[in-house]
């Protein structure tokens, strides 16, 4: 089992390819309805809002340890805004050929024993997911949703 019911650490490493797209109210929680309605159950837990971020321009996170470790994310970014955009908080429209989210959550005590996905919407264009520190797996491809089981 990856992951224990309660408290999780994920760390996100996404490599980019040439990506462009007003500063948003950090307090909120953007895009917090379910993204389709018709899939909606009541076991879902909507990770938007804010995350630890930083670029990683030599590509070299994972040698450095981020994914166990990501006290060295210096910034923070508002998901789902890709960092491009103002409305991350960050508005860098310089190519990024690396970039690190990190986010601490907690699962409901009433999920146990049940499966658990971790879903994303769309990256662009090589991610890579770590679950307390464990790695879950890896999409490539231009923004395409996808999943994983962190059960």
């Amino acid at each position: 089992m990856r992951i224990l019911h309660g408290r999780a650490t994920l760390s996100v490493a996404i490599r980019n390819d040439d990506t462009r797209m007003a500063p948003a109210d950090m307090t909120a929680i953007p895009r917090s309805e379910h993204p389709r309605p018709q899939f909606f159950r009541d076991q879902w837990l909507n990770l938007n809002g804010r995350w630890r971020f930083d670029f990683d321009f030599g590509a070299s996170g994972v040698e450095r340890g981020i994914p166990a470790d990501p006290s060295s994310l210096s910034q923070e970014i508002l998901v789902p805004f890709c960092p491009e955009s103002s409305l991350s908080g960050i508005g860098h429209t310089d190519f990024i050929p690396c970039a690190w989210y990190h986010r601490t959550f907690s699962l409901p005590e009433n999920w146990t024993g049940d499966r658990v996905f971790l879903h994303f919407g769309a990256v662009d264009y090589d991610c890579q997911v770590w679950l307390n520190g464990e790695q879950v797996g890896r999409h490539r491809g231009g923004s395409a949703s996808f999943s994983f089981d962190i059960t």
